[in-house]
């Protein structure tokens, strides 16, 4: 008797069409693999292509990058490759809460104290829009770890290439920030040139390096990822910056809250920082190199770091492997609390915080911090560390809030900071960012303008934690997500980490990823609609770039003319700058200069005074007037503009009236 439940059938073998994925060929396999690599080099090479262009912080270098990524969507949408939908339900809410930053922004050139300085915002904000719609758009078609991968290893690249600037001077150009800037001597900045921007960035990559040295599917990449954080914790040591270091602790705490396997990821950390702390001391005990010096015995102590930290890199990049072979990764229990437990251990942590408040009587200690953070003055060397001086955010950050109680709606305009601090500044110092990104909005555009960037970088926290809930395998990856983002936003609250663009950009690509619609979501082709808003809004994204960008260009090959004496060639590039952009007033400007050294002095004035007409509040622009009346022989103008001048920067050195003379010493 045979039985119903087995066949009797001959075994038949599956049609091409019933086969699941897992029977495809190897070649097939091969390139499903290949193909989510290859895509996760665009953002890998475009972080490593900026920071190695001083961060991108040229308006052409983020200009460029800005107009291609556009035309690349552009292509796409128009390809029928790739419509609205395919930015995701969440990347749609981000994407449009930073489009309107772009719109608000641009908007305020109306009311702007510069047009042109906020067209250049505008330009900014445009880049940081592209690089999130090109982020979201790949997320659902490679996944979520290649793309954070790509952001992890090009700051490690960036860490590495710092580190052997250090560690080998000599292998690289003289680094002209230290001979420009004070109080830089010790300070590693190269290649963003910035040194708490250096920090930022390496506060936004360790998290997601320490999340690949606990989570990689591959070995090699838990490996290469754990080789990099002693690096990393060698490299924000030699910034010295205090942002960074505050930024990096926020970021670790939070990726071990959110985390779901918190003993691997405290175990990445740990053997980390014992890495990075050995390279500290070995540091300190090489006082040449650590002061940056570039000659004699500090060249030898160079060589001997790089020695020691190729071979601590080495032990702690060998650790996965280890803990593979002793079985440890499968050994480590989870850390999951009930509820009840949960609380207990809250109320626990608060009752210790209180009592070492108490012992370390941190009211009196908070109030020296407080009155010590007001004082502007500059540290030298790694006594910073133990400062908590603001060196000049007090007063900047103040600069910021009047600047707001002159218009609380609207701002005083995009990228105007400069112009307010220097005319109502109360130290004599020269800068062009409030050195907050969220004050700096809140005087340039207003309440309107916090409440668009708080609600951006904000918002994108809480979805990409509330998401974390729910993903499953994903929830580790997007619990470093979120620690990078909190480093970005802790980052930014005490520097200009907005207008340093490699930092925004990174951040941009690490929102797409955990925002952007995840593989297989998007089945059906794009929509018609789709596509064409997609094509649309690249379209417009890419053309208020534009102006902008070559207007800066056409000024640089201007100037570069004018330093190679070709004055005729620089007076056309000048005036090719003007009509690029009418409103401009530091193309109005070159061509004055320009004229000027043509000896054609009535020209000359006349565009010196469109300049001051197009940016009345830059003091620049009336003291070139000033000099050109004077070389016009017309003392009562030059006077007038000279005074103008004063009044737009009364602190500067060079303005000061010179009670021999009567006029300014500059």
């Amino acid at each position: 008797m045979t039985d119903p439940n087995i066949s009797t059938d001959a075994p038949r073998r599956p049609s091409e069409a019933e086969r699941p994925p897992t029977l495809a060929p190897s070649a097939d396999r091969g390139r499903d693999r290949l193909w989510p690599a290859g895509l996760a080099l665009v953002p890998f090479a475009l972080l490593v292509y900026i920071g190695v262009e001083g961060g991108g912080f040229d308006p052409i270098v983020y200009g460029r990058v800005g107009v291609g990524i556009w035309w690349l969507v552009f292509l796409a949408a128009a390809a029928g490759a790739a419509g609205v939908a395919g930015l995701g339900r969440r990347g749609m809410l981000v994407a449009g809460l930073l489009g309107g930053l772009a719109v608000w922004t641009g908007l305020s050139m109306i009311w702007s104290e510069s047009a042109d300085r906020s067209a250049q915002e505008l330009a900014r904000a445009s880049t940081y829009l592209a690089v999130l719609v090109g982020a979201l758009l790949l997320r659902p078609r490679i996944g979520a770890r290649p793309l954070l991968g790509s952001v992890a290893a090009a700051i490690g690249v960036l860490i590495g290439i710092a580190l052997l600037a250090r560690m080998q001077p000599l292998w690289f150009p003289k680094n002209e920030t230290l001979d420009l800037v004070f109080a830089s001597e010790a300070r590693l900045n190269y290649p963003l040139n910035y040194w708490n921007g250096l920090a930022g960035l390496i506060a936004i990559g360790t998290p997601l390096l320490v999340f690949f040295a606990a989570e990689a599917r591959l070995l090699a990449g838990r490996a290469l990822a754990a080789a990099a954080l002693p690096a990393a914790g060698l490299a924000l040591y030699l910034t010295l910056s205090r942002g960074g270091a505050l930024a990096l602790g926020l970021a670790l705490v939070a990726l071990l809250v959110l985390t779901p396997r918190r003993w691997r990821i405290a175990a990445a950390i740990a053997v980390g920082g014992l890495g990075a702390g050995a390279l500290i001391l070995a540091a300190n005990a090489r006082s040449g190199f650590v002061d940056g010096l570039r000659a004699g015995e500090a060249l030898t102590q160079g060589d001997e770091m790089l020695l020691l930290a190729l071979l601590v890199c080495a032990a702690v990049g060998l650790t996965p492997l280890l803990a593979r072979r002793l079985g440890l990764g499968r050994r480590l229990p989870g850390l999951s609390l009930p509820r009840r437990g949960r609380a207990v251990v809250a109320a626990a942590t608060v009752v210790g915080l209180l009592a070492t408040a108490a012992v370390v009587d941190l009211p009196a200690r908070a109030d020296d911090g407080w009155e010590s953070f007001k004082d502007p003055g500059v540290e030298r060397g790694s006594e910073r560390l133990d400062s908590a001086s603001g060196n000049g955010r007090y007063q900047w950050w103040g600069a910021a809030l009047d600047a707001n109680a002159s218009a609380p709606l609207v701002g005083i305009g995009a990228g105007t900071f400069q112009f307010w601090w220097a005319r109502e500044g109360n130290i004599a110092s020269q800068v062009v960012d409030a050195h907050s990104l969220y004050l700096e909005s809140l005087g340039e555009l207003g309440i309107v303008g916090l409440l668009l960037v708080a609600g951006f970088v904000g918002g994108s926290l809480l979805l990409i934690i509330k998401r974390s809930r729910r993903a499953g395998q994903d929830r580790a990856a997007l619990a470093a997500a979120a620690a990078a983002t909190i480093a970005f936003a802790a980052a930014a609250a005490t520097d200009w980490a907005w207008e340093l663009p490699v930092l925004p950009i990174a951040l941009m690509v690490v929102l797409g990823t955990a925002l952007g619609a995840r593989v297989g979501d998007l089945r059906s082709p794009p929509a018609r609609s789709g596509r064409l808003g997609l094509a649309g809004l690249a379209a417009v994204g890419a053309l208020v770039i534009v102006p902008p960008l070559f207007g800066a260009d056409a000024i640089r090959a201007s100037q570069e003319r004018v330093r190679a004496e070709q004055l005729d060639a620089a007076l056309t590039d000048a005036q090719r700058a003007r009509e690029l952009e009418p409103y401009s007033g530091p193309a109005a400007l070159q061509e004055a200069l320009v004229f000027e050294l043509q000896g054609r002095l009535r020209p000359a004035a006349r565009a010196a005074r469109e300049a001051a007409a197009k940016e009345p509040t830059s003091w620049e622009n009336w003291l070139v007037l000033s000099r050109i009346e004077v070389e016009r022989g017309r003392a009562k103008a030059a006077t007038e503009a000279f005074e103008k001048a004063f009044e737009m920067n009364p602190n500067s050195p060079l303005l000061q009236l010179d009670p021999d003379r009567g006029a300014g010493a500059g």
